[in-house]
């Protein structure tokens, strides 16, 4: 119809230039036939038209769907919509507006969508640890529908080039418990759940000290110290030092400090002037020293 919506002559005209089928166009809406749904949206000034696939009585013949497909398609792409576009909603999780840009748009107006954007991820932060001291990664999870999803959901995490399989627990949270084997170091863990992810940093700081020691070769003994402190001294803990190819254990103090003793027929082979390395390890951790041997 052309009068009284003139919308409804553009949008015929667009599908039967695009798909191909024929249109016929009626000047004005109730003329010759009176009642249709159509008529009455074009009189009430909303723009409508009769898109039809004719068929045999009681069948669908061959290629209808199709064709009735097509002309939905493009009476989608007139006002801006394909469906086979996809509108990418950033992966961040915050809400916002989107504005959808068609090469479709035939018509001139505007195309703007209010959408509130649910997170995938929330609670996670970085983490700011001692070397072991048993910090844990968590997240919550949100499955499409916004909700926190349940129990047994896996979410892929990322630490150190190692992969971990985390299943989330009734509330919706991972929690991946920061392993010994990561060292002191800063590294960036990442999280992937329902085809988006985040990242966080973990920071690991050192516990185990160790000091430059010097030895008179005459000496009767040399002791060394290891010692193991987060924000409080370590006790109790196995220490393995290593001194000129030899190994020795020892346990920390209540000031979490560990010593061993090398005695005086080891330090008479040693080099005047010459430096020798330890190490002490505290689980994966190993940290390395030296003892300047003196006249």
């Amino acid at each position: 119809m052309k009068i009284p919506t003139y919308e409804s002559y553009l949008l015929a005209t667009y599908i039967s230039n695009e798909t191909g089928y024929i249109k016929t166009i009626y000047h004005e809406a109730g003329v010759p036939y009176a009642g249709a749904i159509e008529d009455y949206s074009n009189l009430l000034g909303g723009p409508a038209i009769t898109s039809e696939v004719c068929c045999n009585h009681r069948a669908v013949e061959y290629g209808a769907p199709e064709v009735s497909f097509n002309m939905m398609r493009s009476f989608l792409r007139f006002y801006g919509f394909d469906v086979n576009e996809m509108i990418s909603i950033p992966s961040t999780g915050n809400a916002g507006t989107l504005t959808f840009t068609s090469s479709y748009n035939y018509n001139s107006s505007s195309k703007s969508i209010n959408l509130k954007v649910a997170p995938r991820f929330s609670d996670n932060s970085n983490v700011n640890m001692f070397y072991a001291d048993g910090s844990s990664f968590k997240v919550r999870v949100y499955g499409n529908d916004a909700n926190p999803v349940g129990a047994n959901q896996v979410v892929t995490m990322t630490l150190n080039k190692a992969t971990y399989n985390v299943k989330t627990n009734a509330q919706g949270y991972a929690i991946l418990k920061i392993p010994n084997t990561i060292k002191p170091g800063t590294y960036t863990i990442t999280a992937t759940y329902g085809g988006q992810s985040i990242k966080n940093t973990v920071k690991v700081k050192q516990v185990l000290k160790l000091a430059k020691v010097k030895v008179k070769k005459s000496a009767k003994k040399l002791v060394i110290k290891a010692t193991l402190k987060g924000k409080i001294a370590i006790k109790g803990k196995k220490l393995t030092f290593k001194f000129n190819g030899k190994k020795y254990t020892a346990k920390t103090n209540k000031k979490g400090i560990a010593k061993i003793t090398i005695k005086k027929s080891v330090l008479k082979k040693l080099k005047v002037g010459k430096k020798v390395k330890y190490q002490v390890t505290y689980l994966k951790d190993t940290v390395k020293q030296s003892v300047k041997v003196k006249k």
